[in-house]
């Protein structure tokens, strides 16, 4: 219970900013449809979650910029 906002924060970011719309995907040559890939592994007292997505990535230069003009501000 204590993890499932974590969860959902990382699903909810694999699907708003890493899944491209269909068409873009499509202008892409890649399947009209998101993929994500959630895996989980213990190892000995540990356990990890990987939340992985087949979309676009970080935008660096957008990024970039949403910073600067946060900077700029205050």
């Amino acid at each position: 219970d204590r993890m499932t906002a974590a969860f959902e924060h990382l699903l909810r970011n694999s699907v708003v900013h890493g899944i491209e719309s269909p068409e873009r995907r499509l202008e892409q040559g890649k399947p009209a449809e998101g993929r994500i890939e959630i895996r989980l592994a213990q190892e000995l007292n540990d356990v990890s979650v990987t939340f992985q997505d087949d979309g676009a990535g970080i935008d660096l230069a957008r990024l970039r910029e949403k910073a600067q003009a946060q900077a700029k501000r205050g």
